[in-house]
C-alpha cells in the first residue's frame, strides 16, 4: 500500500500519511534481523519518495524529509566493496552494496529536486 500512496495522483493526501507512516517504522525494517526483505525495498523508497519534496504542499515536503533523515541515519553511506565478507550472507551483502551504490544517483536527483524547491518556494514568497 505504501508503494501505491506514493504512486497515486489522485489521493494525494494518501502520500504525507504514508510518509509519515514509514518515517515511524523504516529504521527498525532496515536493520539486519528485523525484516529480510527490508534492505531491498530502500532504493526503491528513496526514488518514490523524491517528488515529496514539493514547493506547494509542505507537510509533504516535511514529511519527506522526516522520512530520509529516519532512513539515512540507518544505513551506510559508504562504499561497499564487492568482495563478500567472510562469515557474511552473499545475498544480503549483494543488496546492501546496490543500495549503497545507488545512493550517489539518487543524492544529485536529491540536490536537484531540492534546488528547485528551493527557487519556486521563494518565487511564491
Amino acid at each position: 500500500r505504501a508503494y501505491q500512496a506514493l504512486t497515486t495522483l489522485t489521493e494525494v493526501h494518501q502520500t504525507s500519511s504514508a510518509l509519515e507512516a514509514m518515517a515511524a517504522v523504516i529504521y527498525p525494517v532496515i536493520r539486519a534481523g528485523n525484516f529480510e526483505g527490508g534492505g531491498s525495498h530502500v532504493s526503491d523508497l528513496m526514488e518514490l519518495t523524491l517528488s515529496g519534496i514539493d514547493a506547494n504542499d509542505l507537510p509533504k515536503t516535511w514529511a519527506t524529509l522526516r522520512f530520509y533523515t529516519v532512513l539515512l541515519s540507518g544505513i551506510p553511506l559508504i562504499p561497499i566493496p564487492d568482495a563478500c565478507p567472510v562469515g557474511s550472507d552473499p545475498e544480503k551483502h549483494e543488496v546492501a552494496r546496490a543500495t549503497a551504490d545507488a545512493f550517489a544517483d539518487w543524492a544529485f536527483r536529491f540536490l536537484d529536486q531540492t534546488f528547485s524547491f528551493i527557487a519556486n518556494h521563494n518565487s511564491m514568497a
